[in-house]
């Protein structure tokens, strides 16, 4: 059926020889798929499989559909222009020459078929709301919302019928992330996303989780998935609970029997004691007999152990119950009429701007343990005023105030993880006092379990490095009682990002945060929002 694609038995590989994913088997049609999964589970590398990007190293992928796929970067740098990114340069080029008659024969060969492109470029770039943007344009001079507009328009130039989109709504916008979810929702064609988005996952028709066995499908929405996902765990709790009872019986019957035995036994030998005339030869082979049994039911009620043993690792590993992090809340607790942080007036100027950089000064005043969310559009400021709030940035214009203990800012890349050391030795770093197994709970809590708490910061995943600078900051031995936190949900999976939200939940100091994900929002218990003043070249 065209625009439709399968895929048997695919696996994949690493280099290392480790097994990334396994034994997928899925067809994906004209409906609208979100894909999920676990950081590093491979969600990208299928997207780049399907789309033909990569080869898997077992099994097929079988297209009848044209494909492009949006990955999360862009391959190109801010010099490059939007004819570039769309990916119609060279044939923009070889259209002006042919129009000023000095085409050569590769070049008017090059656009046979494309001489409406100029046409179909514009309608695109009309469609994502970006008419005003010319294609010679550079990208660097364009907002990260319209960036990734473009790149929306390249997709529609390429005239898929399947497309393939790895976490569209990563560090857009509200504005941004509208588009987006526009642009999903009135998709005709076929559609996988990968995506940790749960206002995009509501709008697909069906969830794909991505697991290193297999590829689970889920008729419906991100909320269908959510209550069979409870209906499952619900399931595999009881059958967890029956597993236990089931080896506690195990256990209790063989105590049993090997008491009954040991009783025969005792009797046996008071017999024999009593018939001192028993021959030799027929003593020993009745305690023969004895040993015999003994071993056999010893290995029969082994066994039934064994295997109750197995059932129930089993059924401990179908549940898949999300973490809580424990946090101490005494010693991050704020006043409550402490005042945490006052901007007067704030503003910066900048080297060769003429004008501050916000049309207005910035006012704003933290109280207690106030959960304020800094919202406004992409390149408004946001990242600067919590550098600024953090004691990163001086304002020349204005008058600030900072009341809190410790303040602490949490950037996008977490850059105070010292990168040789381990996860669990930056936290002991900030927190000597904390003893190991605390530490480690803690850790494994928040996604860092055993030997993954000795993984080197310098080889973890964004995501990975944001869990790991929350529980350095949570834990520290001088917790902060006022947190700066620029998007610590992105790159997040979704099972983590719960994690991180019921961490910063029971967190109790004040909390400043810039994220464009409402739910996560409400998720860590916002109290209000702060939007930002316009800036003063219009955005905002």
């Amino acid at each position: 059926m065209q625009g439709t694609l399968s895929v048997s038995s695919l696996g994949l590989v690493l280099p290392d020889g480790s097994t990334l994913f396994r034994n997928l088997d899925a067809s994906f049609g004209r409906e609208r798929t979100g894909l999920i999964g676990p950081n590093g589970v491979g969600k990208s590398t299928l997207l780049a499989v399907l789309a033909g990007h990569r080869e898997p190293s077992e099994g097929g992928v079988h297209r009848e559909a044209r494909t492009a796929l949006l990955t999360q970067l862009s391959r190109f740098g801010g010099d490059a222009t939007v004819a570039d990114e769309l990916g119609v340069s060279g044939l923009l080029r070889a259209l002006a020459r042919a129009e000023q008659g000095n085409a050569t024969l590769e070049e008017l060969s090059l656009i046979d078929g494309a001489w409406d492109l100029p046409e179909r470029v514009a309608t695109a770039l009309e469609r994502c709301g970006i008419a005003h943007i010319d294609t010679d344009t550079p990208l660097g001079r364009l907002s990260g919302g319209e960036r990734v507009r473009v790149r929306f328009a390249g997709l529609l130039l390429a005239d898929a019928d399947f497309v393939l989109l790895d976490e569209p709504t990563n560090h857009l916008d509200v504005r941004g992330r509208a588009f987006v979810y526009e642009f999903v929702a009135g998709w005709k064609g076929g559609l996988l996303t990968a995506s940790h988005d749960r206002r995009l996952l509501g709008l697909v028709d069906r969830i794909a989780e991505l697991r290193p066995d297999g590829l689970a499908l889920y008729g419906g929405n991100w909320h269908f998935y959510r209550a069979r996902k409870a209906e499952e765990q619900e399931a595999a709790r009881q059958h967890l609970r029956a597993a236990e009872e089931e080896l506690d019986a195990v256990r209790r019957a063989s105590r049993a029997a090997a008491e009954r035995q040991e009783r025969r036994s005792s009797r046996g030998r008071s017999r024999f004691l009593e018939r001192q005339d028993m021959p030799r030869v027929l003593a020993g082979a009745r305690k023969r007999r004895a040993q015999e049994t003994a071993g056999k039911l010893s290995d029969v009620h082994g066994r039934r152990i064994g295997d109750a043993q197995q059932r129930l690792r089993e059924a401990k590993e179908a549940v898949d119950e999300l973490p809580v992090a424990a946090v101490d809340l005494q010693a991050t607790k704020a006043a409550a009429a402490r005042r945490m942080l006052a901007l007067e007036e704030v503003n910066v100027r900048f080297p060769g701007q003429a004008h501050p950089f916000w049309s207005q000064g910035v006012n704003l005043v933290v109280t207690g343990r106030e959960r304020i969310a800094l919202v406004g559009a992409n390149g408004t400021g946001k990242t600067l005023l919590l550098q600024i709030a953090a004691g990163l940035r001086v304002p020349e214009l204005g008058a600030m105030h900072i009341g809190a203990r410790r303040a602490v800012y949490l950037d996008q890349h977490a850059a105070f993880l010292q990168p040789e050391l381990s996860v669990l030795d930056n936290l002991r770093a900030g927190a000597p006092g904390k003893a190991e197994h605390e530490a480690r709970i803690l850790l494994a809590r928040l996604g860092f379990p055993g030997n993954a708490a000795l993984k080197p910061a310098a080889v973890l995943s964004g995501g990975e490095r944001m869990r790991a600078a929350v529980a350095c900051l949570l834990a520290a031995d001088q917790a902060p009682d006022f947190l700066l936190l620029d998007e610590p949900d992105n790159n997040l999976d979704l099972s983590a990002m719960q994690a991180m939200a019921d961490a910063l939940r029971r967190y109790s100091g004040a909390m400043l945060v810039v994220s464009h994900d409402e739910a996560f929002l409400d998720d860590v218990g916002i109290t209000r929002r702060f939007e930002l003043p316009a800036c003063t070249d219009g955005r905002g």
